[in-house]
């Protein structure tokens, strides 16, 4: 394959769980998108080509797309289905193989090597609309320059299987109302929702790596960002969510293994 194979060595503990990375051309080329696109995998071979066909369809092109493999067992390599694609695709890629540790550690990771101004996560089972990225830089846009600072994102809101929309609408005017305001109607909400958060926040407030659990629950991230930034809420449709297989393929784990996650300290 054309593109770089990227030494694994390094001085933390999250480097030293990297087995692989490999990026293609337009990697190298192209080094400061507007989105990193971030999709962790795990034994999910048959399912993810719907993720990665949905990414290379977008209408706003200005991206990189990462995509994690939280050590899949090798009936499950997506290998051969990562070089394919980094070759024939022209914007940017990293493909990258770790030892099994979580989702939330290959969103770490994910996270940690992105370079876009806007983060997106895409579960390797889902897919975004054709205009997610477009949809959700414009709302980023919406947002006047000066208080971009005290936002750490956009909502968007998510379609089922059926192309039915997930969850109820969210009220006009409620970004001009207190963010206490909004974050309670936020919470409220029933169902998915998606959006994109500002890349300089999250790699800033990674996901807690409690040493041998391999299941933290995303909210336990998005709740202390809600205490510390507001969120842009609209009710833009991005992501389409499957509920087949949704708790089948877990990274590594199950609800029973974040027992006391809540307990720790993201600094």
């Amino acid at each position: 394959m054309d593109g770089k194979r990227h030494g694994t060595e390094g001085d933390n503990s999250m480097d030293r769980k990297i087995r692989e990375i490999k990026t293609n051309k337009a990697w190298e080329c192209y080094k400061s998108p507007a989105f990193t696109v971030i999709t962790p995998v795990y034994n999910r071979k048959k399912l993810i080509g719907r993720a990665m066909a949905s990414v290379e369809k977008q209408s706003f092109r200005d991206f990189e797309y990462i995509v994690i493999d939280d050590g899949s067992i090798e009936e499950e390599s997506i290998d051969d289905i990562m070089e394919e694609f980094m070759e024939r695709v022209s914007f940017p890629v990293m493909f990258i193989k770790k030892e099994n540790g979580g989702v939330h550690t290959a969103r770490n990771l994910g996270t940690v090597h992105g370079r876009g101004m806007l983060w997106c996560a895409l579960d390797s089972d889902d897919c975004l609309l054709e205009d997610a990225l477009e949809k959700m830089y414009c709302a980023w846009q919406e947002i006047p320059l000066g208080k971009r600072s005290q936002y750490y994102g956009v909502v968007t809101r998510c379609i089922d299987g059926n192309g039915q929309i997930i969850g109820k609408a969210i009220p006009a005017q409620i970004n001009e109302q207190g963010w206490k305001t909004a974050r309670k109607f936020k919470m409220s909400v029933k169902g998915e929702l998606h959006g994109a958060c500002a890349m300089q926040v999250m790699k800033k407030h990674l996901w807690p790596e409690p040493e041998g659990v391999t299941f933290v629950t995303e909210s336990i991230l998005w709740c202390y960002l809600d205490m510390k930034y507001r969120q842009y809420l609209t009710n833009k449709t991005t992501r389409t969510y499957y509920l087949d297989n949704a708790w089948e393929h877990l990274s590594g784990g199950g609800a029973e293994d974040s027992a006391g996650c809540e307990e720790c300290i993201l600094e």
